[in-house]
């Protein structure tokens, strides 16, 4: 079961760009994401700063996964998540992939507000544990 998980979280991961994340038990935000480069079954998700609004992301927090070619969800599934801060030595591959993801040339006036102003998120689903039913 828990090769199976772990196959359709990597799948998500690798083919979709949307995710729903929350506090477990909580409401869930849906949110774009991009693939870490640095790290295989890893979403980023950037917030703030003129991107997309989420609340401070707890660790583990729930995420549900969409399958692109049939849309079905996978999930709720528990998740590390991790602030990667303007400091951390990955902060600049995250912010290729981000950028990479989003198709677009980076500005200076973009990565300056990243940087002031905004919050990457490193979300990675664990295939523990049984896996519910979407809701």
């Amino acid at each position: 079961m828990a090769d199976d998980v772990a196959t359709r979280i990597r799948t998500a991961i690798t083919r979709s760009t949307v995710l729903w994340i929350g506090v477990p038990g909580g409401p869930r935000h849906i949110a774009w994401f991009a693939r870490a480069s640095h790290e295989d079954g890893t979403a980023l998700v950037i917030s703030g700063a003129g991107e997309q609004e989420l609340p401070v992301l707890p660790d583990p927090s729930e995420v549900i996964l969409r399958q692109r070619d049939n849309h079905t969800p996978t999930g709720p599934l528990q998740a590390h998540v991790e602030l990667i801060a303007p400091h951390d030595p990955r902060w600049d591959g995250c912010v290729a992939d981000l950028v990479a993801a989003r198709q677009g040339v980076p500005t200076e006036e973009l990565l300056h507000r990243w940087r002031a102003a905004g919050k990457i998120w490193a979300v990675s689903p664990r295939a523990t544990g049984p896996l519910h039913a979407a809701g």
